[in-house]
């Protein structure tokens, strides 16, 4: 899955990206995964492919857990 948006938070554990139409997306890796995210900063335009495992709702906003690739 292809996503755009801006980032809203980075965290060691998620990152929240929100999408051009407005919605947020919770972005759920483990913590070893950080390294690939950690350069990016509130505000900054995040393209990326990611492979979700899985999805839930969780207060109105979407949580992809357990990725397997991010490229940004």
């Amino acid at each position: 899955m292809e996503i755009e948006g801006i980032v809203v938070k980075v965290k060691k554990r998620y990152t929240r990206i929100r999408l051009d139409d407005g919605s947020t997306l919770d972005l759920m890796y483990r913590k070893s995964d950080n390294y690939i995210v950690s350069d990016l900063k509130k505000g900054d335009w995040l393209k990326a492919t990611v492979t979700v495992k899985k999805y839930r709702l969780w207060r109105m906003r979407v949580v992809g857990y357990y990725l397997d690739k991010v490229k940004v």
